[in-house]
């Protein structure tokens, strides 16, 4: 899946910090995944906050800028099904928009 800066840090917090074994596995290699590497790091200006946010220079580059995480089928199912109890709930964030878009209304068209 092609996620941006935003969506790598969104699809961290869909993920279960419990569970059984063999899904925290799982969700631990898709977590190896999704940091910023030391050249995204320098090239978008990525910065820690005191309260744990992110931020990065806003620019076309970073905008657009896409990076391919392999996710396996249940980590998918996992996302969908969190992002799909938000709507349903009508507590769909709006900063997860796109990823409810890639994950739910367009995943048959990204895969």
């Amino acid at each position: 899946m092609k996620l941006t800066l935003q969506e790598r840090i969104l699809v961290d917090e869909l993920l279960p910090n419990e569970g059984k074994y063999a899904n925290l596995v799982e969700v631990r290699k898709i977590r190896e995944l999704l940091p910023f590497t030391s050249e995204e790091m320098k090239e978008f200006g990525i910065k820690g906050l005191p309260d744990g946010r992110m931020q990065w220079k806003v620019d076309h580059n970073s905008a657009t800028y896409l990076v391919d995480i392999a996710m396996t089928e249940w980590i998918t199912v996992t996302i969908q099904t969190k992002l799909r109890e938000m709507e349903l709930d009508g507590k769909l964030p709006f900063h997860f928009l796109t990823l409810y878009e890639k994950f739910i209304v367009m995943y048959q068209d990204l895969v």
